[in-house]
């Protein structure tokens, strides 16, 4: 990890912090691949046509995995935000790509590194696209409010945490426990040299906590800033993680969707800025990643579902047809669902009366011992007649309903 790294307020979890911290042993590996390399690894490129007056021109948008904690240097196993704003500004500058998908998991990280690739960002001609994959928390949360759209995958992912901390540890009185005494000698004019921090192990919190709420403030302003949000009357800037619909409720996203939903939003921002019109199509996928082949398997079945007619997904693009009759099929079928759920209702209803009905006649026709003599009447009915009517008409009902 980059010293400055080290130095700089965090804007992330604690744990996540001491993990990153203690996993970082600075070793460097033999054919270690660069930091664009590793970038370019985790990068899937996707095209499609466009109309109009470029009409036949292939678009590209580029897919790329934003993973981990943020710093804003790379290491030997993972690249910084400087890598990714660098990498980016190359697609930026690149006309044959329209934008870029950035596809976000991070608990947040450096401080300095979010602010880097916020600034870098806002230098960015081409739209960009979040999706959030798990969450975006703290700093990444910060990268992710400077895209021009947050989508969610699933109601599942979380983003927020809109807060700073700054973490150390002193190891002097531990020192002083195994025998050894540490020995600082400033120079005469280093009087302010490490003051907040020989401060705060004295106990006096004031200057880091000044430094911690300076940069924070700069957090939230450009937050507040990127999202339209109020930076005195917002609630999220408490530290708040937010879920689903309320992280869009909140105004911390815009949407749930995945890849797919995201391109088309690229491509619709890219058009609506150059002023050409890029048909909705999700056509040949390259480089064979895990992501676009999982998408290329949903295309495959949402043809062979609604009868489209070409055999191949890259041989169909999406149109308002095949739209309008996906729409169709699925409100006939949220309809029927519907009528399903009452039927279902129902049934359960009559199951339970009759449950209680089946018991209380099986407790009435228990068999009566009396003492009058061996001749006297027994009740021979059985449990087994009992569950055999009591079946018969559950079977009389399902078909009732059914």
């Amino acid at each position: 990890m980059h010293i400055s790294d080290r130095e700089s307020p965090w804007l992330i979890s604690s744990n996540n912090l001491e993990a990153l911290l203690a996993d970082d042993n600075g070793v460097a590996i033999a054919n270690t691949p660069t930091h664009t390399q590793m970038i370019e690894a985790n990068t899937t490129m996707v095209e499609a046509k466009t109309n109009g007056s470029n009409a036949g021109t292939r678009k590209r948008v580029a897919v790329i995995g934003l993973t981990g904690a943020i710093t804003k240097y790379g290491n030997w196993y993972t690249p910084g935000m400087v890598d990714y704003a660098d990498y980016m500004h190359e697609l930026d500058q690149d006309a044959s790509v329209a934008g870029t998908v950035l596809m976000v998991d991070s608990p947040g990280g450096s401080a300095t590194g979010m602010f880097h690739m916020v600034e870098e960002m806002a230098k960015m001609n081409k739209p960009i696209v979040i999706v959030v994959d798990g969450q975006a928390a703290s700093a990444a949360m910060g990268i992710s409010a400077a895209a021009d759209k947050i989508m969610l995958l699933n109601e599942k992912s979380q983003v927020g945490s809109i807060g700073t901390i700054i973490s150390f540890v002193s190891m002097k009185g531990y020192y002083e426990k195994q025998g050894a005494k540490v020995i600082e000698v400033y120079a005469s004019r280093s009087i302010d040299k490490n003051k907040d921090l020989r401060d705060a192990e004295k106990g006096d919190m004031t200057a880091l906590q000044a430094l911690t709420d300076k940069y924070n403030d700069i957090f939230i302003a450009d937050v507040a800033r990127n999202r339209g949000l109020d930076a005195e009357k917002s609630p999220v800037f408490t530290g708040k993680m937010y879920w689903g619909q309320e992280a869009i409720s909140v105004g911390l996203a815009d949407g749930i969707g995945g890849i797919p939903e995201a391109i088309q939003e690229v491509l619709r921002l890219s058009e609506a800025s150059e002023g050409t019109n890029t048909q909705n199509t999700n056509t040949e996928i390259i480089n064979q990643k895990p992501d676009s082949m999982k998408f290329k398997a949903m295309w495959t079945a949402l043809i062979a579902l609604f009868a489209f007619s070409a055999a191949k997904p890259e041989e169909t693009e999406v149109t308002d047809e095949h739209l309008a009759k996906i729409d169709e099929t699925i409100t006939s079928l949220t309809a029927s669902l519907k009528v399903a759920e009452e039927k279902v209702t129902a049934l359960t209803s009559q199951v339970a009366t009759l449950t209680t009905e089946n018991t209380e006649l099986k407790a009435k026709s228990q068999p009566i011992i009396t003492t009058k003599g061996a001749d006297a009447p027994i009740d021979t009915n059985t449990d087994s007649d009992w569950n055999n009517e009591f079946s018969g008409k559950i079977g009389t009902l399902a078909k009732k309903y059914l």
